[in-house]
Formats: C-alpha cells, structure tokens, sequence
C-alpha cells in the first residue's frame, strides 16, 4: 500500500460488520411482552439500520410517543444487559479487518447504535482494538444528528489526503458516503434497503472480502 496516498475505510457495523438481528430480535420482543403485549412485531430484517425508536416505530406502525417511550427504554434495558452478545459477524469481516490493519489503511466504525452496546460487541469480538474511532449518534456532546452529519464530523479526523471508502448496507450510509464525500461501497451481504432514491454505490461487493480488490484504485 502506498505511503504517499494513504487510505481510510469507514464501515457500518448492523448488517456490514456483524448479524444484529438475532440480537435486536429477541430484545424487541422482550419489550413488546412488556410493554405492548396487543402488538405483533413483523420480521425486523428490512427495518434494520436507524436508531432502535425509529426502526420499532417504523415496524409497528406505531405513532404514540408514549408507548414508543416505553417500548425504547424496555429494549435499551434488555440489550444493554446483555442482548447484545446475540450478535455474530460475518464471514470473512475479522480476516479482512486484520489485512487492511496490517496493510496500513485507517479503520473506522459509523453507526447508529448507541456507543455503549457499538464498543461491547466490537470489544467481545476482538476487534476495537483495530479501529481509529468509533463513532455513535452519542459518541459526542451535543449528538450528531444524523448519519450523514456523524460522517461530516468524522472527515474532519481522516488523515489529510487520504481517500476514504465507507462500505454499508442502507441508504442511510449511501447518503452519508455522499455528504462526506466519500466512495460508497455497498454490502450486498447486509440487509439490502438501498433504494433508487439514494446516491448510486460507486462498488458493490458481494462479500466484505472483495474489499480487498478495492485497495490498489485507492493507492495509485
């Protein structure tokens, strides 16, 4: 890899990194016991990516703030607790981490799960340790609003000059590659909600092995 043109890559975790689903799954039905025993969840597979209010509200149809109150504290409660551990990665993801690290490139996580439960599993996992920052909605003061505004942040902490790829699943992290002006690399093995209404992929990798196909357009 090239000394002169170094290389930062910026990576969703829910659906790019790791399996959140069994995870998210049990817990948001813990909630629901709890809280909204009347309501049937659906499979959360196509609602996976915004922060978890916004994912159940989404998934149940679900406009009463109060009862989404509840619901978003129960499944906090029961995540953080240990929901958490539910969630496997994805083949390939710690083999090619570790050859990017000793590549050279800058590694990163952007999420929108809390930072908390983002840094035990990547912890449990054995992988923080190969991160330059991991950045949450809440892994500053005041929250980034968004996506898109956590990746603008993010940029400012890049190594000047680098070219920098973010590889996710959801149109949120398409939109956040645009506002950052970073190449987008879509993850075909996520969850796969990137709609025609978000900026075109510049790749798509069939698994996250492929991103090693990536490296050398980045460091000519």
């Amino acid at each position: 890899m090239s000394r002169t043109q170094p290389i930062a890559c910026v990576f969703d975790l829910d659906g790019t990194l790791v399996d959140s689903i069994p995870g998210i799954d049990a817990c948001a039905r813990a909630a629901l016991a709890e809280e909204a025993p009347d309501l049937a969840l659906p499979s959360l597979r196509t609602f996976i990516g915004p922060p978890i209010r916004a994912m159940l509200a989404r998934a149940l149809n679900l406009a009463d703030e109060a009862r989404l109150d509840g619901l978003e504290a129960a499944f906090r409660r029961h995540y953080d607790n240990g929901g958490w551990r539910d969630t496997p990665v994805y083949p390939g993801v710690v083999e090619t981490l570790h050859w990017l690290h000793a590549s050279g490139a800058h590694l990163y996580v952007l999420t929108n799960k809390p930072a908390l439960p983002t840094r035990r599993i990547l912890e449990h996992l054995g992988l923080s340790r190969l991160f330059v920052e991991i950045v949450s909605p809440d892994s500053r003061t005041p929250r980034h609003a968004s996506k898109s505004a956590a990746a603008l942040d993010l940029r400012m902490r890049i190594p000047p000059g680098a070219k920098t790829i973010l590889v996710g699943d959801s149109d949120d992290d398409a939109h956040a590659a645009a506002a950052a002006g970073f190449a987008f690399a879509a993850a075909a093995w996520g969850y796969g909600r990137i709609h025609l209404s978000s900026p075109p992929p510049a790749y798509s990798l069939a698994n996250v092995a492929e991103i090693r196909t990536l490296v050398p357009l980045f460091t000519v």
